[in-house]
């Protein structure tokens, strides 16, 4: 918070108005917001639905059978201590541009860092999202003084933002147990597999103990980076290595994989079928292709007058309300 202060009043020196033109120049507040993104994810977990048999990795091979459904623990996956130094330090000159070339510096792997997913079908608001998160951070360092209260208990949680009210019923389109010994056949470990529930019994009693995400860090201990987990009747692979995350998300193999039953089952009776979360295939391709310039960075410069008007008055009402 120091070195982000630092920057701030140097970019934004006497209270000045921000523009376009300083946001490259906040490059600690990136830095921060990066960091923030490897240990606390938006999204602890993804996944991808395999709609066709194929094969995937290149020193370790797997063959992912059709109705396998394909997990991202990206909380565990950004703790790599194989791939992060002191993975789990915040520390964010880990994200610091070079200060002579203003390049990035280079992940430990392309697939190393997830947390706006990857592939065809990663989030189409990620630059906006990270546009508003530099804004924000700037501009509240630069108008408040704030810490954490003492004593506080902070502990990640697993949320869905909806939910179906009555439950969610689902037709199985494949048999659970023949996946489960189809990747046991090729020696990956994994929980025991539990007709119908797997291990959802277990995940409720540690989100209750408020343990939700170290049960899942202890699972990657126990298990590895790859492991087979049951939610519910499906089971599903935990896949933490980027060798296979870069089959699973590259655009040429990008056909094999849908958004999983559970997720279409939610949002679709909600908002349909004909958009760009749930659609698939050729609908999803003209989808995207209709809405990705509104996200091209060239766009979202003209943004930022907005962003930093509606912040500005976010900061004053939690000041007036102290």
């Amino acid at each position: 918070l120091q070195a982000c202060r630092e920057e701030v009043d140097r970019v934004l020196p006497n209270g000045i108005e921000l523009t376009n033109e300083h946001l490259q120049d906040l490059l600690v507040c990136e830095a921060v917001i990066n960091e923030t993104l490897r240990l606390y994810p938006p999204a602890p977990f993804f996944s991808r639905q395999c709609v066709r048999e194929h094969t995937i990795g290149t020193e370790r091979q797997l063959h992912i059978p059709q109705g396998a459904i394909i997990v991202v623990n990206s909380y565990a996956f950004h703790r790599r201590s194989d791939m992060w130094p002191r993975a789990l330090e915040f520390d964010y000159t880990r994200w610091m541009r070079d200060p002579k070339t203003g390049l990035k510096p280079k992940l430990p792997h392309p697939y190393a860092y997830l947390p706006f997913a990857a592939g065809p079908r990663n989030c189409i608001g990620q630059n906006f999202a990270l546009l508003e998160a530099k804004i924000m951070l700037a501009m509240f360092i630069q108008r408040c003084n704030f810490d954490l209260v003492p004593g506080q208990k902070i502990v990640p949680d697993i949320k869905i933002t909806m939910r179906p009210k009555y439950g969610l019923w689902t037709n199985i389109l494949y048999p659970a147990k023949k996946i489960y010994d189809v990747f046991r056949a090729q020696g990956i470990c994994g929980e025991p597999f539990i007709p119908l529930f797997g291990q959802l019994s277990e995940l409720r009693k540690q989100r209750n103990n408020d343990a939700s995400m170290i049960y899942h860090e202890e699972l990657v201990k126990k298990h590895g980076n790859v492991y087979l987990l049951g939610l519910g009747p499906l089971t599903h692979l935990v896949a933490n290595e980027p060798d296979l995350l870069a089959d699973v998300f590259s655009r040429n193999k990008a056909s094999n994989y849908t958004k999983t039953v559970e997720f279409s089952g939610v949002f679709v009776p909600l908002i349909g079928s004909h958009n760009l979360l749930v659609a698939e295939g050729s609908e999803h391709e003209r989808a995207r292709r209709m809405i990705n310039p509104a996200f091209y960075h060239v766009n979202l410069k003209s943004m930022v007058s907005i962003i930093t008007d509606r912040t500005a008055k976010a900061i004053e009402s939690i000041i007036s309300n102290e």
